[in-house]
């Protein structure tokens, strides 16, 4: 059966929709537009990159055997289950530009309003440049922990295991991230802060610097000890795994300091937090500094269940070993060996790529570059058409599965 924008069912009689919504209409602090740019001239075309519109194919083919039963699924889970009721904003986009948030979740406001404003602003794009926009119903999930319940439903994610299903969408943080001071800043700002730092090679510390909350302590650890051992300290004791004597590891659990200050640094980790990943992976590459990424891939006792790497919207376009330096973390939950081994080998790993690099001073510089110039390229517009392709693609191939009209 055909649905309504509103998301509720047509009348059989009547045909028309119910205006009885299943949600309450937009808030007033969803409604306001934002001030980011917009490209200025409507006959630019604005490309994006093959890989990005392969990825929106691939992770929308994955949902092909939906049907309107699974609409209705989805419908009940964010009325009746907690995380899904604190996590889920059922969103209606309109073919005249419009957009309402029928259903707002009760708990991840801030993260939803903020990308609630980058569909507004996709859709003021798409205006201005003429692209047509078909009425569609989208679900957006943006807890930080992963819908595993229900894996087979088509649920829009900021963030997700490469081995799941789901639909990525760029996340907040494009719209706004918090700023030392506590107030939110554009990607488009931070870009130009990061690029505005940037001190030739030579002139960086030459440490490898992390600073960040211990947010995954109790589960990986991997920040705690790490922090630990850069202090000098030995981790496991008992397994011989002595300090960093070398100094080669500047590692930070408290205090804050600007994001572009991080240029200053010759090398930067990326460490997993309270999930496997974090939002400053894509910030890192700003700093012409190289990136060491921690790559924790999860291995569950209770429900026999593993996760592969976590990715991002745009983490697609990065390549180890071209853009960064990949280390496994292959954590495995309750096995206190198991993981301990894993972090003595991931030190290893780490000291070794480092002496490797330091020899290597043109593939540093290459490296560097590589990654800067794929991650700079993300400007307002691109993100917009981003966007833009993700839901085209989505009305195109879900409206008639789900039932939507």
């Amino acid at each position: 059966m055909k649905r309504c924008p509103n998301g509720s069912r047509r009348n059989k009689k009547t045909r028309r929709c119910n205006k009885n919504s299943i949600t309450r209409s937009l808030s007033s602090s969803q409604k306001s537009i934002s001030k980011q740019s917009l490209h200025k001239n409507p006959t630019t075309k604005i490309t994006i990159p093959q890989k990005i519109l392969n990825q929106i194919k691939t992770q929308i083919n994955d949902f092909s055997k939906c049907t309107s039963n699974d609409y209705d699924k989805m419908i009940k889970i964010c009325e009746t289950e907690v995380r899904y009721i604190e996590s889920v904003s059922i969103i209606n986009i309109r073919d005249n530009y419009t957009l309402e948030n029928k259903r707002p979740c009760t708990k991840e406001v801030e993260r939803t309003n903020h990308i609630l404003s980058l569909i507004q602003n996709t859709l003021k794009y798409c205006k201005l440049h003429n692209k047509p926009i078909s009425n569609t119903t989208i679900f957006l999930y943006v807890s930080d922990v992963y819908a595993y319940e229900h894996q087979d439903l088509p649920f829009f994610v900021v963030v997700k295991p490469k081995n799941k299903k789901g639909i990525l969408i760029p996340d907040n943080t494009f719209y706004s991230h918090k700023s030392i001071k506590n107030t939110g800043e554009a990607w488009e700002t931070t870009v130009k802060k990061c690029i505005q730092q940037h001190i030739p090679i030579n002139e960086k510390i030459n440490t490898i610097f992390f600073r960040g909350a211990d947010t995954d302590n109790g589960r990986q650890n991997i920040r705690r000890n790490m922090y630990n051992l850069s202090k000098g300290k030995t981790v496991f004791k008992m397994d011989g795994l002595d300090g960093d004597k070398k100094q080669i590891f500047d590692i930070e659990l408290s205090g804050r300091q600007p994001i572009e200050s991080f240029t200053k640094y010759k090398y930067l980790l990326n460490l997993p937090g309270n999930q496997p990943w974090s939002y400053r992976f894509k910030y890192l590459f700003l700093m012409k500094s190289l990136v060491f990424n921690v790559d924790v891939k999860q291995k569950y006792k209770v429900v026999h269940d593993t996760n592969d790497t976590w990715i991002n919207f745009f983490d697609v376009l990065l390549e180890p070993n071209i853009d960064y330096f990949n280390f496994d973390f292959k954590w495995s939950e309750e096995d206190y060996n198991h993981n301990r081994d894993e972090f003595r080998k991931l030190i290893t790993n780490i000291k070794q790529k480092y002496s490797f690099i330091e020899s290597q001073p043109n593939l540093y510089e290459k490296m560097v570059n590589s990654g800067f110039n794929k991650i700079s390229k993300i400007t307002n517009e691109v993100i917009y058409e981003s966007i833009y392709q993700l839901i085209l693609y989505y009305a195109k191939t879900m409206n008639s599965r789900l039932g939507i009209q």
